[in-house]
């Protein structure tokens, strides 16, 4: 005997079974991985155009995940065999992927190209006043630092005062008045050459160079001494019974640890829980290694990337060197916060970019660089460095490119795009949390924002 399938059930399950088989774009796609086969133009900054031909595409653009480097971009067309879309804003150079009903195509890489603006932001005669955009005076400002508001606050190094610049360009003391020692508020306090600062635990820390301290400012302008004795020195002990000599620069974590680069003690020094502990360094020179073996040639600046890792400007060795923790037991890099709760921890001290002479773009093995004075993070990974030798702002990207931001030598003072921009030795620099970059124009005494494109 015979099975009869109804014809009405026969009709629905083939139906049923044609649906399985095409997307929203009526194409068969879920059997087939896509795949791509070109890309043009294969360079180009954010919001190019960029043609990908290929197969098995959706013809409903929202069924296409385009990515450059990771970073999601706008599908503006769509067909099985062609996608057009939008590069997206600091994509960084990197392969293309299109991702299909869960599968993924991996395509040739995008050079991405930064475009970035220079302006004025406050400053540019040299004195002090408080005032909104070139009515303010600067005299020398070493370092820069931003909060999650866009304010901007200025280590102003020879005016002995830490100022604060708004989003608008408007400039106010914010604590500091005559070169000397004093706790307190606002003009009431003294400093002494303060270098560096770093934004965190609800104020800024700041490297109170010929002090010898470090020192905290309230956002509501009061000054305390976090550690240092004043005698220049070397000590690791209490916070206040600690000894510093000429301390530079400073940088905050996440987990609230302070680093201190001790410059002419050629040392990478800790503040953490009330003890002052030095992490790397101990003679003058230059090598990589462990703890106390490696070496630093006055070292200039600091700064903690978001993921943790500490990058150092290495002064007169004019590189770039890594600060990393390691488990002893598992050889496993570890965050700085678990090396603070396990004991059997070691630093481990890098080398991420070598200096030299030239200003050279390339990879980490090519590039050059010249006189790196200070450097900054921003949260996509890249380290923005101020190359005072070739008076420029630099970026070294995490794909390991090392790409001019902005400015050339000679040194001068021009706003414009890119290398059309003219610093006076590029000082501090920070970024804030919209991508902007901030920098100290140390000898055109003002501050400079350099806007992504």
């Amino acid at each position: 005997m015979k099975n009869i399938v109804p014809r009405k059930l026969l009709t629905w399950s083939l139906l049923l079974a044609a649906a399985c088989t095409k997307d929203n774009g009526g194409q068969d796609n879920t059997r087939e991985l896509p795949v791509i086969q070109s890309i043009s133009p294969d360079k180009g900054p954010q919001g190019t155009s960029v043609t990908i031909l290929g197969l098995h595409f959706s013809a409903v653009p929202g069924n296409n995940t385009v990515t450059f480097n990771n970073v999601a971009a706008t599908v503006t067309q769509a067909e099985t065999g062609k996608l057009v879309v939008m590069v997206p804003k600091g994509a960084g150079t990197g392969p293309v992927t299109v991702t299909v009903n869960g599968k993924t195509a991996n395509g040739p890489a995008f050079t991405y190209q930064y475009g970035f603006t220079v302006t004025t932001l406050a400053g540019g005669t040299k004195g002090y006043a408080d005032g909104t955009g070139a009515a303010a005076m600067f005299d020398s400002p070493s370092d820069v630092c931003t909060d999650n508001d866009g304010n901007v606050y200025v280590a102003d190094r020879l005016n002995q005062r830490i100022r604060k610049v708004t989003p608008a360009g408007v400039v106010t003391t914010l604590a500091g008045s005559t070169l000397g020692y004093v706790d307190g508020h606002g003009v009431s306090a003294k400093f002494s050459m303060p270098r560096g600062v770093a934004m965190g635990g609800g104020g800024i820390y700041v490297a109170d160079e010929t002090s010898h301290r470090i020192r905290k400012v309230a956002l509501d302008g009061w000054v305390t001494t976090i550690a240092g004795n004043g005698q220049a020195g070397f000590k690791d002990t209490t916070a206040p019974q600690a000894r510093f000599y000429h301390p530079y620069d400073v940088a905050v974590s996440k987990y609230g640890s302070i680093f201190v680069v001790d410059q002419a003690n050629h040392r990478i020094r800790k503040i953490r829980n009330g003890q002052v502990t030095t992490l790397a360094g101990r003679l003058e020179g230059r090598a990589d290694g462990e703890g106390a073996d490696a070496k630093f040639a006055f070292p200039w600046g600091i700064a903690v990337s978001p993921g943790g890792a500490v990058y150092i400007a290495d002064g007169y060795d004019n590189g770039v060197r890594k600060l990393e923790f390691k488990s002893i037991a598992t050889g496993v890099l570890v965050d700085e916060d678990t090396a603070t709760t396990i004991p059997t921890t070691k630093v481990i001290i890098s080398t991420l970019l070598r200096g030299g002479t030239g200003d050279a773009d390339g990879d980490l093995g090519t590039a050059k660089i010249e006189l790196i004075y200070n450097l900054g993070t921003d949260a996509a990974g890249n380290i923005y460095l101020a190359d005072g030798g070739s008076q420029k702002v630099r970026m070294v990207t995490p794909a390991g490119q090392v790409l001019t931001v902005a400015g050339s030598y000679p040194p001068g003072y021009l706003d414009g795009s890119g290398t059309a921009a003219k610093f006076r030795h590029a000082g501090g620099v920070a970024v804030d949390k919209q991508g902007n970059i901030y920098l100290a124009d140390t000898h055109n005494h003002c501050i400079r924002k350099i806007t992504p494109e």
